[in-house]
């Protein structure tokens, strides 16, 4: 039933040989026959939904499900070098999730979005893999807004990843759940802040970049969009100091299928001074839209330039209690 529901062509000669029963072969009746073909061509294209009724399929992993395909323009690498039935690819993927959603809550002790005031009633965090043509040429997406999946029942946070991803080399799984850490505290998506210290948290799955010791940026930070990184959050972690070494027995547990490490170093600069931005941030937003309803606020406001100076006054509050705690 799904695949005749998906075959446009199908559909339509089927109803152009009913009529065709009835003795009407008038070009009336073809005309007709074409009208429909073009509604259903038009159906297909909107919606999309053929070639995914049967194909997709979904991986569980703790509170994560990855939805993929093995076929078509969307299709995942197959290669499966632990033949246990799940292409590598994905694996590897959810592997890099997991291991960071670990870290940066029972390690580093950020809020988890799942238990936020948010995002309390949620099942967890549907993943979609798709095509670098679908993703327009993005690495990865997370979205802010909790919401029902056709693959799996209840509500879900959603983040894509593009399938010409390899978590190994990547750290785009673990920068887009940083994005879910981030908009469970508060909904701010001026680029400085929202991509600049995403990208600080890539450093958990990656080797980390050794910087000089530098001041902070004054407001011409607010341009930067991933820069900000080097420009401002590795500096203030810097500042801050405060390295979180990772314990040995995460190192052991989180491998890749080809048995390489998750985690490349053997800890994290920083997470702290981070972790109070977000804490900071969320004492913020509540009080900038004071009586108005929070999530309407949301979407009214996520990336005004009115929020720069106040995403400002918390970097600014984080580096003078790290100044006072170690002073120079």
């Amino acid at each position: 039933m799904e695949r005749e529901i998906c075959d446009p062509l199908s559909m339509a000669w089927q109803s152009h040989f009913f009529i065709a029963a009835k003795g009407q072969r008038s070009l009336f009746v073809f005309a007709r026959w074409l009208r429909r073909l073009a509604l259903v061509l038009a159906f297909v294209l909107v919606f999309g939904r053929c070639a995914m009724a049967e194909d997709v399929e979904v991986f569980e992993k703790g509170v994560f499900r990855l939805v993929y395909q093995r076929q078509g323009e969307e299709a995942v690498r197959l290669d499966d070098g632990n033949a246990n039935g799940i292409p590598d690819q994905v694996e590897n993927i959810a592997i890099q999730l997991a291991a960071a959603r670990d870290v940066f809550h029972s390690v580093l002790a950020f809020p988890d979005p799942l238990t936020s005031e948010r995002y309390a009633q949620t099942e967890g965090v549907v993943v979609w893999l798709r095509s670098a043509k679908s993703m327009k040429g993005q690495h990865g997406l997370a979205f802010s807004v909790a919401s029902r999946s056709r693959y799996v029942p209840g509500k879900w946070l959603k983040m894509q990843i593009a399938t010409n991803i390899d978590a190994r080399r990547n750290p785009t799984p673990a920068h887009e759940y940083f994005h879910l850490i981030q908009y469970g505290q508060a909904n701010f998506k001026n680029a400085w802040y929202l991509e600049g210290m995403a990208r600080w948290s890539e450093d958990l799955v990656q080797r980390v970049p050794v910087l000089k010791k530098r001041e902070l940026p004054g407001e011409n930070v607010w341009e930067a969009t991933y820069q900000a990184s080097n420009l401002l959050w590795r500096p203030l972690a810097g500042i801050c100091g405060g390295r979180t070494a990772l314990p040995e027995s995460l190192k052991t547990t989180y491998r890749y299928v080809d048995g390489s490490p998750v985690f490349h170093d053997h800890f994290i600069s920083g997470a702290q001074a981070m972790r109070e931005m977000l804490l900071c941030l969320h004492r913020k937003e509540k009080d900038a839209a004071g009586t108005s309803d929070l999530e309407m606020w949301r979407k009214k406001t996520q990336r005004s330039p009115a929020n720069n100076p106040l995403i400002f006054e918390c970097v600014r509050e984080v580096q003078s209690a790290c100044q006072r705690k170690s002073p120079q």
